[in-house]
């Protein structure tokens, strides 16, 4: 397995400025299958952004199949 960071974010904003300042990063949350692509060198990020601690309020299926996750306040 390769060398790589580790931060929990307090805050959305805090979580962009850190994946903003290395563009290797990638955020973690409960339910990702992240770790078992690092163990395989298919990813091999930078650093790891644990988000699994901020107030998700909804996740929903986009018009393109993927999902949507929003944090805070409606838009």
């Amino acid at each position: 397995m390769n060398n790589f960071g580790y931060a929990r974010a307090n805050n959305v904003a805090e979580a962009l400025r850190q994946v903003a300042v290395d563009r290797h990063a990638k955020f973690i949350a409960g339910g990702t299958n992240l770790i078992d692509l690092m163990k395989v060198n298919v990813e091999r990020p930078s650093r790891l952004i644990d988000i699994s601690q901020l107030p998700f309020d909804r996740i929903e299926e986009s018009e393109g199949g993927g999902l949507d996750w929003r944090v805070g306040a409606e838009q």
